[in-house]
């Protein structure tokens, strides 16, 4: 049963962070701004094409249900959002096409980038050194299967939750009183964490296809459930630790444009606060999770 220690991997990262301050932050810039141009290019492109960027409008698809119309028929829960998406296609067929390319082809460059961050950061951990090259270094197959793991794994979580939660708001939907909906919610509560607790195991099928090119993406889901067993409590805590970092950072950069006083600051600060978050934590990340698949594939 693998274990790591959570103390070593904080310890390492920072040591890391130090000594890779520009290779880190430089990489970090790279795959933030892939992500920040993964966000921004779709809107761009659906505005130029004259279509809405969100097939789905929450103001009409689902907002609009009352629990009247649910009551009489629960089955337009599903078929007005459906409705309203297919719509949308059918009378902007091209760009409709046209925006749906362009946001996997966006997102697919992400992808790739953070595949390279994780190649860079078993790098760091395995030789105490690296290159920015190596962000570029995936190859193709790699590249498919990690999004081919990624779809089977989002697939297997989203279709049970997605069944679940919408059985679930059908149901209060149907049967509004307030202590059922709490009922339900606390239900729903538990479902959430028991489905968190098993898409642990498959947190490190991205390192596996990085570390083992030759590697499968079913055996890459495989070998994440392997070296995971044991660990997950472990691996909630880590995830903790990083996350109460993000948010410490976060917190002091809105902070420090509150502070500023300045009404322009505020105005562009608030919209670039994400990626300076993202250029701030990734130098940490990257070593940091490294370090942790690296520990449980040597005890493994």
């Amino acid at each position: 049963m693998a274990q790591f220690s959570i103390k070593e991997a904080v310890k390492f990262s920072f040591v890391s962070y130090g000594r890779h301050l520009a290779l880190l932050l430089s990489a970090s810039a790279i795959v933030g701004g892939s992500f920040w141009f993964a966000t921004v290019a779709p809107r761009y492109v659906s505005q130029k094409l004259g279509i809405e960027h969100h097939l789905i409008r929450q103001d009409t698809d689902i907002a609009g249900i009352s629990y009247d119309e649910a009551k009489v028929d629960p089955s337009i829960i599903t078929q007005r959002p459906a409705e309203g998406i297919f719509g949308r296609i059918s009378a902007r067929p091209l760009e409709s096409v046209a925006l749906i390319l362009v946001t996997f082809f966006v997102w697919a460059l992400f992808l790739f980038l953070l595949l390279g961050c994780m190649k860079l950061g078993l790098t760091i951990v395995d030789k105490n050194s690296g290159l920015l090259c190596l962000l570029f270094q995936i190859s193709a197959r790699q590249m498919m299967r990690f999004i081919g793991a990624s779809l089977i794994f989002w697939l297997s979580l989203s279709i049970p939750v997605g069944a679940l939660g919408m059985s679930l708001f059908t149901f209060m939907m149907m049967y509004p009183p307030k202590p059922i909906a709490i009922m339900v919610g606390l239900v729903l509560g538990v479902c959430v964490m028991a489905v968190f607790f098993w898409s642990l195991r498959f947190i490190f099928y991205g390192y596996c296809i990085v570390d083992k090119p030759r590697i499968g993406m079913f055996d890459a889901l495989s070998m994440s459930i392997t070296i995971t067993d044991g660990s997950r409590w472990r691996i909630v805590a880590s995830l903790c630790i990083f996350a109460v970092l993000a948010w410490v950072v976060r917190y002091i950069i809105n902070a420090s444009l509150v502070l500023s006083g300045s009404v322009e600051v505020m105005k562009y600060g608030i919209k670039s606060a994400r990626f300076v978050c993202i250029l701030v934590i990734m130098p940490f990340f990257i070593p940091y999770f490294s370090y942790i698949y690296r520990s449980l594939t040597r005890k493994a």
